[in-house]
Formats: C-alpha cells, structure tokens, sequence
C-alpha cells in the first residue's frame, strides 16, 4: 500500500466496499489472467476495495493531498493484491515539517518472503516511480500473488507502452554495487539490454523476480552521469532511453560502521564492522551469506585489486583481524583502505561500502610515542613558540617555492605519495626543513 503519515482530520475520506458484482469480477480475473500465465483457470469471486481519496497528511496537512487504492481478488483460493496510484494524485510524500522518513509502499509483513517493498522506497523520489512504473505493463499499476508463505510475482515483466524511463535509485556509491531498477520500457528476455553509466562500459541487464535492473559500476568521477539504456537487434545496438545518474562520494554514501573509536589500525589489531543485511538494495532478496573484501585506495582514488576476502554470516556484524602481510607489497607505511560487502543474486554482486580506514605498518606504540612527545612539547611554551617562529611562511606561487632558502623541493611525479594524493597535479613542492 502507501505506508506514510496519512491524515484525514482537515480533508479527505477514506472508502472501502466488498462486491461480487459480475462486471467488475470478469475485469478482476482478466487482470489476473494476463499477468500470471499459469493460472488459467482463475475465476474471482469477491473483491475488497479501499480507496484513500483525496487524503492529507500529518499533521492536519491540507495543502497537498493523495488519492490511491488497494484491491483484494480472490476465489476462495487464490489470492492477489492490487495496488493503483494514479499520476497527477499523488503529491506529498513527507510531512510539512519533513521530519518523516517518507512512503514505503508495496507489502508490509514481519515475516520477510511474504513481504515486498516497491523499489525507491523512503527516496525523494517515490511518488514519480509510483505512477510511472509497474510489474503489470501499466504506469500505477501493481499486482501480487498473496496466498502462500511467500509473495509472488507476475511472470511476464511489466511495461509501459508510453516508454518512459524509471529508475530508482538515481544515485549510489561511486565505487559501484547499487542495484539500479528499471521501470518503462517494455524488456524481452531473448534480447540484450545494456545500461552504460557515463564513459563507464556497459553492464547487462538482469532480471530478479521479473524486474529488471542494472549493476552500477564504478565510475570515476563524483556528479551526474548520462545514463543510456540500449539493445541490441540485428547485431546493432540501438538506445531505447537515457536518464540521468548521480554517482556520490563514498563518504557520503557509507552503509557499513566501523565500530572502532580510532580510524588508525597496526598489523594483528581488529577492526569492527556493523551493517544492515538488508541494504543491499535488491527487494526480494534475503541472503544468508556475504563476502568481505579490503581494498586500498591506490593512485586513482578507487579500489583496484582485493588484499583480503572472506565469506561470512550476513548477520549485520563482523570483526576482521588485519594482516602484518596486508600492505607489505604497497610500498608505503600507511595506507588508506574501504571494505566491500556484498552478496550473490543470479550473476549479480549487489554491495555496500565503508567509509576510509588507514593501515600502517609503523607499530602502535612508535605512534603513541611520538604523539606523546609532541603533546609533551606543546605544553612548554617556549619550546612551542621557537618550533612556531622557525617555520617558514608558505609559498605563495612555483616562483617562491623554487628559491633556493625557501625551505621547499619539487617532488617527483614517480612517487608515490604524490600520485595518491595529487593525482591530477602537474607539479608539487614539499617542506624540507623548518629553518
């Protein structure tokens, strides 16, 4: 259904009505029949019908209003659900405070295989995927097999003959793994379908409980992104629709926890991790298992190769105890890394990420120490004030770095450090003494 802060104290009604009129059962089971393919024999013989028309939101909200519906059909049976959200009906989503989390539509349970949760949930965006997607083939239309312990789909996957196209989400992680789902145009299954995110190479199209999605990849940059959906016919491939994609910061976009109060890990010490096992953003999907993977952040920014993976219990928490071997073939004594998590569904790897951790092959205590005498320094102020009056004023341009008493060197552009963390410079100068 739509499950938000609905209120009807300042406007609209909410109606509901049982019939077994013969018209709209023959309409009912039509429905039905079109969808599912191997329920042939599928006759309705009672409807329920719940209509909120016209209803405001919470609290007292009268300024913007919402008109859906859900159906039950069954014939003593079998059992379906459908839902309708009409375009133009739709138009809050949130309170006007926006101190709500937003719609969660679709079926609501506590046990998850009877439940299905619409894609672009609790997003800024539900109420287009709503009235302009669908599992049946028509925009605010949906419809679900409700009468055993788990929810089913309709074996035909659903399109719109007016061709739009839907995704939900429109952004994710930049270094890749959000399951981007795919709502309009009409996917046949003996065709290749493509999406290609920006200058990033193209991923297939796959299908989980006949809805169709995309793997975002990683892509190289923070920002929009064409996002271009093809096929391929007589061995061309042609563009069916583009839409835009926005690719975040991992920092921003963060879905597993490091527990630990310091970032800043030695060889043998254990980093804690939590998450939410069902964030991998593939509805429907209720793996037992994930794989944990380290990577560092080498010159591009972006993980290129693993240096640690195991498979573990998709419980929400691990602890991994870091390698002494971890980084010994990088080439420096600290290191930035993430963590992947992800899961298998079909051929697809949907994933989550950590925010940056460093490792350092320096042991803790040099750390400690060095920390301790600075910090031991500080406080005698004289100390402090000579080491603050000896420290040279910074360059201000390439002409005051080059001076010979500028207390600067050209670094090179081989080295690593510099290709880490000033990747897109053509040059830098470092200090080389406080005198």
């Amino acid at each position: 259904g739509f499950w938000s802060d609905v209120d009807t104290r300042g406007t609209g009604i909410v109606w509901y009505q049982s019939t077994t009129a013969s018209s709209i059962l023959q309409r009912a089971t039509a429905d039905v029949k079109s969808v599912f393919e191997n329920i042939n024999s599928f006759s309705a013989t009672s409807l329920f019908v719940a209509t909120w028309d016209h209803v405001g939101h919470h609290s007292f909200g009268v300024n913007k209003t919402n008109t859906f519906q859900i159906v039950l059909i069954t014939d003593g049976t079998l059992s379906f659900v459908m839902f309708h959200y009409a375009d133009g009906e739709l138009q809050w989503s949130r309170n006007d405070t926006g101190t709500r989390s937003g719609v969660l539509a679709g079926l609501i349970s506590s046990i998850s295989t009877q439940s299905y949760v619409i894609p672009g949930s609790l997003e800024d965006g539900i109420l287009d995927v709503l009235v302009n997607s669908s599992n049946v083939g028509r925009p605010g239309a949906w419809i679900f097999k409700v009468d055993t312990s788990n929810v089913e789909h309709p074996s035909r996957v659903g399109c719109s003959e007016q061709n739009i196209l839907t995704i939900t989400p429109r952004r994710g992680n930049i270094l890749g793994g959000t399951v981007v789902q795919l709502f309009g145009p009409c996917f046949d299954n003996t065709t290749t379908y493509k999406c290609t995110f920006g200058t990033a190479q193209p991923v297939n199209v796959e299908y989980h409980n006949q809805q169709a999605f995309c793997m975002q990849p990683t892509l190289r940059e923070v920002g929009e992104h064409l996002l271009k959906l093809t096929r391929t016919v007589d061995n061309q491939e042609r563009t069916v629709k583009t839409t835009k994609f926005y690719s975040l910061s991992f920092l921003e976009t963060s879905e597993i926890e490091i527990v630990n109060d310091e970032l800043l890990f030695c060889p043998n010490d254990e980093v804690t991790i939590q998450w939410d096992p069902t964030a991998f953003s593939l509805a429907g999907t209720t793996e037992s298992v994930v794989t944990a993977n380290i990577f560092p952040l080498i010159s591009t920014g972006l993980p290129q190769r693993t240096l640690f993976s195991l498979t573990t219990v998709n419980n929400g928490s691990l602890v991994l105890k870091l390698d002494p071997d971890l980084i010994s073939t990088l080439g420096m004594p600290i290191y930035p890394m993430v963590i992947k998590l992800s899961i298998s569904v079909s051929t697809a790897n949907p994933a989550i990420w950590s925010d940056i951790f460093y490792y350092t092959t320096i042991p803790g205590k040099v750390f400690t120490q060095e920390c301790k005498d600075w910090l031991d320094m500080s406080k005698r102020e004289t100390e402090r004030d000579s080491i603050k009056d000896s420290v040279a004023p910074c360059p201000c341009n390439e002409f005051q770095a080059r001076l010979p008493n500028s207390g600067m060197a050209k670094e090179r552009r081989t080295d690593k450090s510099f290709k880490f963390f000033y990747e897109r410079a053509s040059l830098s100068y470092h200090q080389t003494s406080l005198a």
